[in-house]
């Protein structure tokens, strides 16, 4: 039996979020042993990444978030991503409400 081996790739650099609305973003990670990809730096509080390269929840805080994720599977260097997460506030809902009643002006 011949096994191939093939050193670890990973691409897709995540977007940008908002405050309370849900997140996914998966990464496209290859290699052969399949890579495990982990996140070096603090990701976005309500976000988490699985070993598989998807990063998913729900943000619970604006800011940028400077994150380097790494894809290793033991073959060759370590594949990296330097990648910066902005998490945004949720836009501010329209005004409700009642202009009033207009009143009768003149004579």
């Amino acid at each position: 039996m011949i096994t191939i081996e093939i050193a670890p790739t990973l691409t897709g650099a995540p977007s940008a979020g908002v405050v309370g609305q849900p997140y996914t973003h998966a990464f496209t990670v290859t290699g052969q042993p399949a890579p495990t990809v982990t996140a070096g730096g603090a990701l976005p509080a309500g976000l988490t990444l699985t070993e598989t390269g998807v990063l998913s929840g729900t943000p619970t805080e604006t800011g940028s978030f400077a994150v380097t994720f790494t894809a290793s599977n033991g073959i060759g260097t370590p594949a990296t991503l330097d990648a910066t997460i902005t998490i945004t506030a949720a836009p501010e809902p329209p005004a409700t409400g009642s202009l009033g009643s207009l009143g009768n002006f003149g004579s």
